[in-house]
């Protein structure tokens, strides 16, 4: 990259990638800062472009509803009630769409904000993702894509 003029940002430049911003949190978290940073007051945009699926209302309200408030992972109730007066709890694919999972309510599941995020981002999400396909294991609710 070099030879072609580019530079890598350094690990404390702001960037709009999220991935890259994960990277460069991970990296400061193991300093020790000295004073507090001043941040941006007004921070620069970027148009970006994102792909998106068609998903059928019917799957992800019959997950909703079929999850009767509670987190299809952990079993707690909702943390809040939505705008829509509704237990809030979002639908995941447990084999994400982008990876070639139906959207169908074989593959969807209700959890709570914490345990989607942990789906996503924790270090031992594999095991998290098995966790859910043991626990359904005796009923047609999930089936392995």
């Amino acid at each position: 990259f070099r030879a072609l003029g580019w530079y890598p940002s350094p690990d404390d430049a702001p960037t709009a990638d999220e991935g890259e911003l994960q990277q460069r949190v991970s990296k400061l978290r193991e300093r020790q800062f000295a004073t507090k940073p001043t941040g941006q007051e007004h921070p620069a945009t970027v148009a970006t472009t994102t792909q998106a699926y068609f998903r059928d209302p019917k799957v992800k309200a019959w997950v909703l509803q079929n999850a009767r408030g509670k987190c299809d992972r952990c079993g707690k109730r909702a943390p809040f009630t939505g705008d829509d007066g509704e237990p809030y709890l979002e639908c995941h694919h447990v084999r994400l769409l982008a990876d070639g999972g139906s959207d169908t309510v074989t593959n969807a599941v209700a959890l709570c904000p914490n345990c989607h995020r942990r789906y996503h981002l924790a270090a031992n999400r594999k095991k998290f993702t098995e966790s859910l396909y043991s626990k359904y294991n005796r009923t047609p609710r999930l089936v392995r894509e």
